[in-house]
């Protein structure tokens, strides 16, 4: 068996309007229908009813550092942001100092995989990941296997046969001084040649940001993503530091770098304008943080909003105490999508905890306007609708499950007559009554989007116990 149709409380294809009570066929990894009733081409098949579940597009994270997700804490931003990229700095340094070459590689392995199945437990089916070096896509191959051979065979077999998560990889390009850049440019040269796996996205490429990344450099980059259709991503105008610094030199990152850079650096350093300029003749490019960006830096990102988005890490920014994202006031003007940032700036990798932490602090949109840059807009600007973010026939069923079952939509009955009906611990032996169809459609969008937000539980559709028990 590998066909099913599912009957959740509600499906919430983001883009378009709730469906209470609809109806999901799944089949071998791909949705085959979405409507408020069942075919009758699929009468016969195995029905799954899940009462308290609402069923979701898989999440996108559109900018992740996997590399740090052996941090079981964020490193704490006591003072300005080049001292917190110090203390980072060195940590990493204290963990590789008299470490084996074998040992590194081994520690690196295990925080990829460690992150990319702490995004996959979250709903998140695509995430966009800076990479350094050492790396391997065998690791991503790995993680993403570990992933499925957690599942039960029906699972596997009807939601996911071969991949549970995308990784597309950015690989960061350095160049403060010669030695450094010919460190980068071989890794990028060493890894964008090699063919990608079946969990792998096309490689992309990332200057790292402003104060390590020369406009030269840059350049070449958005030269070779626009003529192999590559990603490339940039942390800019992540902080006022940033600003001062490529103004005249001055403030905190001067003396940061002053080990480090050589002259030929800082005579191709340019400003945050120009540097949007070069990423807008890439195949498609992120700005990321884009935290201080001015109004005419905004304007000039408006007119390449078909290939430059803007990637808002909403945990991240309020770690740092960060002025006002420009999100809540340009979303119409700019692809605006969601990240994590790393662990070590954010307690966990959830894109979920994105988008409520973001409604909470942006008031001018509305929780699905907020849903919609971790789901619709990167699927689409990315190009991987068919991947993620989206919930329509033809796409894969890597989706997600908000289980509701606990929140105040739902009086507990406390019998455990309904155990393979619904997600969670089978130990539990308190499950959600069954609300009638009319007390389903009754609950308006926002007292759904809101109960979902303020007490909902989030994890892959095909986690869900009542796939495990079959």
């Amino acid at each position: 068996m590998s066909a099913v149709a599912i009957e959740p409380d509600w499906l919430v294809p983001v883009d378009s309007q709730e469906v209470p009570r609809g109806v999901l066929v799944v089949d071998s990894g791909k949705i085959e229908f979405v409507g408020p009733t069942l075919p009758q081409r699929f009468a016969s098949l195995p029905k799954f009813r899940l009462p308290g579940i609402v069923i979701l597009p898989g999440l996108v994270n559109s900018h992740c550092h996997l590399e740090f997700s052996d941090l079981a804490q964020p490193i704490r931003a006591t003072g300005s942001f080049t001292q917190w990229l110090s203390d980072v700095i060195a940590l990493r340094q204290s963990q590789h100092q008299g470490a084996s070459e074998e040992s590194l590689l081994e520690s690196r392995r295990k925080a990829i995989q460690a992150g990319m199945r702490e995004s996959w437990l979250g709903g998140v089916r695509f995430v966009v990941d800076m990479v350094t070096g050492p790396w391997s896509q065998r690791w991503v191959e790995e993680g993403n296997v570990a992933c499925l051979e957690s599942l039960s065979p029906l699972a596997r077999k009807t939601f996911v046969p071969n991949v549970a998560l995308t990784v597309l990889p950015c690989v960061e390009l350095i160049d403060v001084n010669r030695t450094r850049g010919n460190q980068t440019d071989l890794l990028a040269t060493q890894l964008l040649k090699e063919p990608v796996g079946p969990a792998v996205e096309k490689l992309g490429l990332a200057p790292h940001a402003p104060y390590t990344a020369s406009m030269a450099t840059i350049q070449r980059a958005a030269m070779r993503a626009n003529t192999e259709d590559r990603l490339m991503c940039m942390h800019l105008a992540e902080t006022q530091e940033e600003l001062d610094w490529l103004q005249d030199r001055s403030g905190p990152f001067a003396s940061m770098l002053e080990p480090f850079v050589d002259q030929a650096f800082l005579s191709r350093v340019g400003t945050i304008n120009s540097h949007i300029q070069l990423m807008s003749h890439a195949w498609r490019a992120l700005v990321i943080h884009g935290n201080y960006l001015s109004k005419q830096e905004l304007i000039s990102l408006s007119r390449y909003q078909d290939h430059v988005g803007v990637v808002y890490c909403p945990r991240t920014h309020s770690t740092f105490q960060h002025q006002h994202h420009p999100a809540g006031k340009w979303n119409d003007a700019i692809p605006f999508m969601l990240g994590t940032d790393s662990r070590a700036s954010n307690p966990d990798l959830s894109v979920w905890e994105e988008i409520c932490w973001a409604s909470n602090v942006m008031f001018s949109l509305s929780p699905q306007q907020i849903a919609l840059m971790a789901t619709t807009i990167p699927a689409r600007f990315l190009q991987v609708e068919s991947q993620a973010g989206a919930l329509r026939a033809g796409c894969f069923a890597r989706l997600t499950a908000v289980d509701l079952s606990k929140s105040r939509l739902y009086p507990s009955t406390g019998s455990g007559s309904r155990a393979d009906s619904v997600g969670g611990n089978s130990s539990d032996l308190s499950f959600p009554a069954m609300l009638s169809d009319s007390a389903i459609k009754a609950v308006s969008s926002l007292e759904l989007w809101e109960t979902m937000l303020d007490n909902g539980v989030i994890c892959p559709l095909e986690s869900l116990a009542c796939f495990q028990r079959h």
